[in-house]
């Protein structure tokens, strides 16, 4: 994919687990002119998310870098740095 500007936005999904019931997870939708890519169930906190989105968007995240940003965002998450 080419470097094109990219905007993120958030996408939310009820889903169902036998284990844990039912939730609501959310992920983020990269559109660009005639193409979207999604990134689905990230988190189930929406607000780190919309927040992970605008930073993209601000930061002019080229779409071919999403998901390793995102797997990076992961990370960090895991390893309690907050940004």
């Amino acid at each position: 994919m080419e470097n094109t500007p990219c905007e993120y936005t958030v996408m939310s999904e009820r889903v169902s687990d036998p284990d844990i019931g039912v939730y609501n997870t959310f992920g983020i939708l990269c559109r660009t002119a005639g193409r979207s890519i999604a990134i689905d169930d990230i988190s189930t906190d929406g607000k780190k998310v919309a927040e992970i989105a605008g930073m993209f968007t601000r930061m002019g995240l080229a779409p071919e870098h999403f998901h390793d940003a995102v797997e990076d965002m992961l990370t960090l998450w895991a390893e309690g740095i907050k940004m």
